[in-house]
């Protein structure tokens, strides 16, 4: 069934107006043939290749590997410039005016970035089995899906509002695990045996990068709070934060959902039979500020 949305949503926010995030998406936008471009820039792409070569055994400091991924990322690059469909082209728009430098650096970084994904190893994954007190008859199971420096969640449970991230709040539940992880080259899940979500991409076996889900037990018949954001690469987007009511005994997925440049928060209520309904959203208000202590 169709996903619920709350209905103000948020914009991503690319950083570079006009540019998209990738080379592919700016080119469909735009209309943009490809054109090759001159000698110096095929210079700077040899630089590059070096450059990039480089990075690569940095990140893996093991000898072995680092002759292997060397290799690798060198072959790739010179197929790249071969092929004249990166490092030696340029885009243009329908006018054939040549992309700036620094949008055409950022097309190339991106695209150099996406193929590296085939010849870097991926990041490993491992999955904590919880088991928490859990009464149907008073209590509901949450799974979030977020991701070590692509995005983050937090939650608060039995509120119907929320604080400003960077608050003091005892009541919030940080899904991610902090900021020192977002660095790291791997995730971990916890599931405590909610049944499988229809989505694939909140699988244990469908999560992409650095992603994980984590499942939790939560008061059933109060409000919930949450607020997700999403960082991928060079854009942003944070919706504004949502409530709903989680029913006894039910079990949500909560994911952030994007169409186009628009982000927004989304819960689907599930079960082992393959149900996947839709659940009605509102907005979160803010909480009230205590008021200051008297001197």
């Amino acid at each position: 069934m169709k996903e619920s949305t709350v209905d103000v949503s948020h914009g991503i926010d690319n950083g570079d107006a006009g540019f998209g995030v990738s080379a592919s998406a700016f080119q469909a936008k735009h209309n943009s043939s490809i054109e090759d471009i001159s000698h110096t820039n095929s210079h700077m792409a040899s630089r590059e290749s070096a450059t990039f070569a480089s990075s690569i055994r940095h990140l893996h400091p093991r000898s072995s590997q680092n002759r292997r991924d060397t290799t690798g990322a060198a072959a790739l690059l010179t197929a790249i410039r071969r092929a004249n469909i990166n490092l030696s082209r340029t885009l243009v728009n329908k006018n054939h005016v040549p992309l700036s430098g620094k949008a055409l650096a950022l097309a190339v970084l991106t695209a150099l970035l996406t193929t590296a994904c085939s010849i870097l190893p991926q990041p490993t994954h491992s999955v904590t089995v919880a088991t928490p007190t859990y009464d149907p008859s008073v209590s509901a199971r949450l799974r979030f899906l977020s991701g070590n420096g692509t995005g983050s969640a937090a939650f608060r449970p039995g509120e119907s509002c929320y604080k400003d991230i960077y608050l003091q709040d005892e009541k919030r539940v940080d899904v991610n695990d902090g900021f020192l992880a977002s660095w790291k080259y791997s995730s971990n899940s916890v599931t405590i045996g909610m049944p499988q979500s229809p989505r694939p991409y909140m699988r244990v076996d469908g999560l992409a990068f650095k992603d994980f889900i984590k499942e939790y037990v939560v008061p059933a018949a109060t409000p919930v709070t949450v607020r997700l954001s999403l960082n991928p690469q060079s854009s942003s987007c944070t919706p504004p934060a949502v409530t709903f009511v989680p029913e006894p005994g039910r079990d949500y997925d909560v994911f952030m959902q994007t169409a186009g440049n628009r982000c927004w928060v989304a819960a689907s209520r599930i079960d082992s039979h393959g149900a996947d309904e839709s659940v009605r959203l509102e907005l979160a208000q803010k909480c009230p500020t205590a008021p200051a202590p008297n001197n």
